[in-house]
């Protein structure tokens, strides 16, 4: 009975690009807790933990950068005429963005991490560090290209040649500490790119130009701030706790935060790929909206509830993996991580129905939500429970929106 309502869930093109979405990022977190479980083992965690600062700077300066626009590609571009000059100018733009925010944080670095600071006293690794960011950047933004024109197949294997080819350079940069771990990103990153260029370039006859045109990027302006607004709002605590934990706790105590957060994020890609699916669906064609969401809620839970009872099962068993130490401080807060996947999902479908219907006064009331409420309960709790407490924080911010968000829903679905 589950297995024929999940086969009849299934049919239709958004299911089958979430299909694409789940796989990509199920490959991601499962080779990404590969890549991570072995530098657990051949690093210290303090090297893991610097590590994970870095890679984590690196991502927030990026998700500042893009100023949105990845999700104003998806909605926009499939019904655009002129794709390559859109895709040219965001290129363009998040490059420019991308450099600004990098000086900016290489400049500032005492302020925003202190035990960060000596890394950056060198010119040449500041150059580096701010090619790298421009770099990832890029990578990121690929993503909604392809998903934006149906093909979401590019980005499974995109990701899943990044994913592979990061797992080999730990061991030949072990020497290196925390740099060898970073290298070992950078150098997959760069691979992949060369890759990804190659596969546009003959695929889809694409020429990158270094150009800004307004004029066909201009309806998007005010969906991507709004947008913007809400993701800086929603992704940042997540992206500054790793910065967080090492100056407020130890670059261990990270350590063991991200490898919990890592394992649970293998389940939010189950929301997270069907809601995308269903945003790139429904800005092309917002008819039957109401059943589009039914539907993908219950794609959703077939799929989360087993799921979590299986994670919860081998928990001790998944985090022994990166050593003893992390079954000792890293359990408490990963059940509660995946607890907590079942009202996020609720709230990443209520967030993509907010996107399509362009409500930019609620998404910005969205990511003020979380990020006031969840940094605020996480720095209350950080002292007493360590980083149990953050997860804590995650599952009431959560917790607390899934009520307004059933009720939001409930009452869009009548009307």
């Amino acid at each position: 009975m589950i297995l024929r309502d999940l086969l009849n869930t299934f049919k239709g093109s958004m299911y089958k690009n979430a299909l694409f979405l789940i796989l990509n990022s199920l490959i991601m977190s499962g080779l990404g807790f590969i890549f991570w479980a072995i530098n657990a083992r051949i690093f210290n965690s303090d090297d893991v933990g610097l590590a994970l600062t870095l890679i984590s700077s690196m991502t927030l300066i990026t998700t500042l950068s893009i100023f949105g626009l990845d999700d104003s590609i998806i909605k926009f571009l499939s019904k655009a005429n002129n794709k390559k000059d859109i895709i040219n100018s965001i290129y363009s733009i998040c490059t420019i963005n991308t450099v600004i925010f990098s000086l900016i944080f290489v400049i500032f670095i005492k302020l925003f991490a202190p035990k960060l600071s000596n890394m950056f006293n060198n010119v040449f690794f500041n150059l580096l560090f701010i090619l790298f960011v421009v770099l990832w950047t890029l990578f990121v933004i690929t993503d909604g290209v392809f998903i934006s024109l149906k093909n979401s197949k590019y980005v499974l294997i995109k990701n899943f040649i990044f994913s592979t080819l990061k797992l080999v350079f730990p061991f030949i940069l072990v020497s290196l500490g925390y740099i060898g771990i970073f290298s070992s990103w950078i150098i997959a990153l760069i691979i992949t790119l060369i890759i990804v260029t190659i596969i546009i370039l003959k695929k889809f006859k694409y020429t990158p130009k270094f150009i800004i045109n307004f004029k066909p990027i201009k309806n998007m302006l005010i969906f991507t701030f709004s947008n913007y607004v809400m993701r800086i709002l929603l992704s940042s605590p997540g992206l500054l706790l790793p910065l967080i934990i090492t100056n407020f706790l130890s670059p261990k105590d990270t350590a063991y935060f991200y490898m919990a957060w890592i394992i649970s994020e293998s389940i939010s890609v189950i929301p997270n790929s069907i809601a995308t699916s269903l945003f790139a669906e429904t800005s092309t064609n917002d008819l039957d909206i109401k059943e589009k969401i039914k539907k993908a809620l219950k794609l959703i839970y077939l799929l989360l509830i087993p799921t979590i009872i299986f994670i919860i099962m081998l928990s001790k068993f998944i985090l022994g993996f990166f050593g003893e130490d992390y079954i000792a401080n890293s359990l408490n807060l990963l059940i509660i991580l995946i607890i907590t996947s079942v009202p996020f999902s609720l709230n990443s479908i209520f967030i993509t129905l907010n996107k399509v219907k362009n409500n930019s006064k609620k998404l910005i009331f969205i990511g003020l939500y979380f990020f006031i409420v969840f940094l605020t309960i996480s720095w209350l709790l950080i002292n007493k429970y360590g980083i149990t407490g953050i997860g804590i924080g995650w599952f009431v911010t959560n917790l607390i929106f899934s009520f307004y968000a059933i009720i939001k829903i409930k009452n869009y679905n009548e009307r």
